[in-house]
């Protein structure tokens, strides 16, 4: 009888259950070390600081001197990277939810001791993914006027994105269902 009910409870959780998708949450700062002659220095040791938390991750470059950190939170960075033989250097960065960020190292032959700081910050271009992502500050989303207060709506904040009209159970053209949001992203029409 036991087996039974456990069998009928394991089934019904199986029927019911359904895929989750899964949301990025994190970024990552990946990019290249080389020396002064374009030349890729590998085991460079790329020491990744976050700014709120003081944590450090440290990684290495590989043999074709590109690195890539694991998943981190939102934030801050300092990213440094350390080769015996040049000269230390530093860079701060700042990742975003679903982002890759590029923080590409050119190394002058020195003392270790020896350190130079990136003080100029490059444009954040996303060259890493073709991977497309709007985030909005809490503060932004919390001060917006939304029409009947339905968070679907947001997604017209983002370039490219205009809503799609069908019909409503009235049979009126041009109309949305309360409570539905079609969104046409970048000419992509919604197929159902």
């Amino acid at each position: 009888m036991y087996f039974k009910i456990t069998l009928a409870v394991l089934a019904a959780a199986l029927i019911t259950s359904s895929p989750g998708f899964a949301q990025i949450e994190t970024g990552t700062i990946v990019g290249g070390v080389q020396d002064s002659s374009g030349g890729a220095i590998p085991k460079a040791r790329i020491a990744i600081r976050s700014y709120s938390t003081n944590l450090v991750v440290e990684v290495e470059s590989n043999e074709a001197g590109r690195y890539q950190s694991p998943p981190l939170k939102p934030g801050a960075y300092n990213v440094s990277v350390t080769v015996a033989g040049f000269k230390q250097s530093t860079s701060d960065v700042r990742v975003e939810v679903n982002q890759r960020v590029a923080a590409d190292f050119e190394l002058q032959v020195g003392d270790a001791a020896e350190r130079i700081v990136v003080e100029a910050a490059a444009l954040q271009l996303e060259s890493e993914s073709s991977t497309l992502g709007n985030m909005r500050p809490e503060r932004a989303v919390a001060e917006l006027p939304l029409n009947a207060r339905n968070f679907a709506t947001l997604i017209f904040l983002s370039p490219g994105t205009v809503p799609s009209f069908d019909r409503d159970a009235s049979g009126l053209s041009g109309t949305t269902r309360r409570g539905v949001t079609n969104a046409s992203i970048n000419a992509a029409w919604p197929t159902a």
